[in-house]
């Protein structure tokens, strides 16, 4: 794939194409790109490291691709990031805990992958946060109480993993103002279960 030597490029939307093989590194060197969408193609290897180097990028969309790998640690560098679309591209290993330095990330979709381990309490962080989704992964252990922290945050949806424990009350107390969209495995028949009552949907 070659942009040639277009001066200046601030998007880049080739999504929904049949587009094929590694994301090149080419694209990720132009120093005022804003927008990537690359969603919905066929793109495999690793999510580039060097990812990190376009600073300026305020919108990444990689979802629906066939990724191997983990989410790089220089995602942390994308100091002026708001949305960042990572759904559904078969991501693995954990979540990274310097993810929690994006202040100005408003979205966050990171569903239907294979993320292990815990949430990090830094991600009480974002409190720029309006839509976190991380449901259908492999992630364990309890809900961050840090979470309650994100007083914009609107959407909230977890089902689909292997958490345990309980919603701590200062999330719930999200639901009397921003939060409208609460999902977790809170069903009867849910092993494990996430003891809730103030979810929107029981999964």
């Amino acid at each position: 794939m070659s942009l040639g030597k277009i001066k200046n490029l601030q998007t880049i939307q080739l999504y929904d194409n049949a587009l094929t093989g590694q994301i090149p590194e080419e694209i990720l060197k132009y120093t005022n790109l804003s927008v990537l969408y690359l969603h919905w193609n066929s793109f495999t290897g690793t999510i580039p490291y060097s990812l990190g180097s376009a600073k300026k990028l305020k919108s990444i969309s990689l979802s629906g691709n066939e990724f191997s790998g983990s989410i790089p640690p220089s995602i942390s560098l994308l100091t002026e990031i708001e949305e960042l679309w990572i759904w559904d591209s078969n991501v693995s290993g954990t979540l990274p805990r310097n993810i929690s330095s994006l202040n100005k990330l408003r979205i966050l979709e990171l569903g239907s992958n294979s993320l292990e381990g815990r949430i990090p309490d830094e991600i009480g962080s974002l409190e720029m946060l309006e839509q976190f989704n991380i449901d259908n992964n492999k992630l364990t252990g309890t809900v961050p109480s840090s979470i309650g922290s994100m007083k914009n945050l609107q959407t909230l949806l977890l089902n689909g993993n292997n958490f345990y424990g309980q919603i701590h009350e200062n999330i719930c107390e999200l639901r009397e103002s921003t939060l409208k969209d609460l999902r977790v495995n809170c069903a009867a028949m849910s092993d494990p279960r996430v003891e809730c009552t103030c979810c929107t949907q029981c999964m």
